[in-house]
């Protein structure tokens, strides 16, 4: 495989698109970016769904190869490039990232979806946004972490957790959910990756 520059698709809000900006900064690799506008249905444009027929970023290309869905270009970064792993070695240290991926991507967005033009949260999505709060921050518990080093799993959660005080959660009962988030907010590339939110 040639060693083209990549192409990110990538709308600057987007907490999708966020996970892939930080994975890049973190793993160092340069690449071009698109900024899809969303706000003017750019993604329904034929040219966009030509490239993601579903008509979401963020989308990266790499040379001939078009991959979609943030935590599947996270994956395939982390198998193209060797440089700054976010999954580790070892079967034990994988399983337990891959877990929290698929935690984020099912059960937490199984709630946040549930949050989306709402202007107020119903008890029932509070509670369950609570519960996933304190099953995190039992996790981070004398943890830097929420594997053995920075890895997929909290590029997983971060962009979405951040977001959650827009809602009215407040965040000051998850003591080690906060100590994580600022541990995070002064990495480098996660500050070159991040926009504030809208």
């Amino acid at each position: 495989m040639n060693m083209a520059m990549l192409t990110l698709h990538d709308y600057p809000h987007c907490p999708f698109c966020e996970r892939v900006r930080i994975a890049l900064a973190e793993k160092k690799i340069p690449y071009e970016k698109i900024s899809v506008d969303l706000d003017n249905g750019e993604e329904d444009s034929p040219a966009f769904r030509r490239i993601n027929p579903l008509g979401r970023v963020p989308v990266l290309v790499d040379g001939r190869t078009i991959v979609c869905e943030s935590n599947v270009i996270n994956e395939y970064l982390e198998e193209r490039f060797s440089k700054n792993r976010l999954i580790p070695g070892d079967p034990q240290g994988r399983a337990e990232v891959r877990y929290w991926v698929h935690y984020s991507d099912d059960y937490l967005m199984d709630t946040l979806s549930k949050m989306f033009h709402q202007k107020k949260l119903p008890p029932d999505v509070m509670r369950e946004i609570r519960d996933h709060l304190k099953y995190l921050n039992a996790a981070l518990r004398n943890k830097q972490f929420l594997a053995e080093k920075l890895s997929l799993a909290d590029i997983s959660f971060y962009p979405f957790i951040r977001r959650l005080q827009r809602w009215g959660i407040s965040l000051k009962p998850y003591k080690n959910v906060l100590r994580w988030m600022a541990r995070l907010e002064r990495r480098p590339a996660f500050k070159s990756a991040l926009q504030p939110p809208p």
